[in-house]
């Protein structure tokens, strides 16, 4: 088996069989495990603190420089922008609106959309009790094949998946014909 498949098949077993919406550990020593994970292997992102005289290592969120689309993202090359410097690493490239001009691109693997679904799930479990009953989420925001439409659609997903969501067909056309009928 290819090592990334492994790795995805990992994490995917991983989330699955997590219980809904874990309030797991303390989330900004999850945050500062993640910005070592990447200062440590996206070569782009080891350059830009180098440049501004970030040591990962020591390094405190108020210390860090601010990544704009200017600052970083037109500045490196896509592949350099990836973890271990290669595009090829992940499963598809998210795409802007382009409402600034240009649209950007993100390079995404199956893995990056856990961490999406796991604030889906988050919100849903601790705002709305979402573990305790069937739960539709009907997603009425026109953003199509941009990220944040690729984003919510995959989490969404991952959650169904996980049997967060409406369970079957049936409670997904019962309650698109209640919406209709009452409007």
């Amino acid at each position: 088996m290819h090592a990334r498949a492994a790795r995805t098949l990992e994490r995917l077993g991983e989330f699955y069989a997590a219980p809904a919406a874990p309030l797991d550990g303390d989330p900004a020593a999850r945050a500062v495990e993640l910005f070592r994970e990447v200062a440590a292997t996206v070569p782009a992102y080891a350059a830009f603190l180098a440049e501004h005289g970030v040591d990962p290592a020591t390094a405190a969120f108020a210390d860090l420089p601010l990544a704009t689309k200017e600052s970083y993202l037109r500045r490196y090359p896509l592949p350099e922008r990836c973890r271990g410097g290669r595009l090829d690493a992940n499963d598809t490239v998210a795409v802007s609106s382009g409402s600034s001009g240009v649209p950007t691109v993100w390079p995404r693997s199956v893995v990056d959309e856990l961490a999406v679904a796991r604030r889906f799930e988050d919100a849903l479990v601790h705002s709305f009790g979402g573990d305790g009953r069937s739960t539709l989420v009907v997603v009425c925001f026109a953003l199509g094949s941009w990220v944040g439409g690729m984003y919510t659609a995959a989490a969404c997903r991952h959650l169904a998946a996980k049997g967060l969501l409406a369970d079957g067909l049936s409670s997904i056309f019962g309650a698109l014909w209640s919406v209709m009928v009452l409007t």
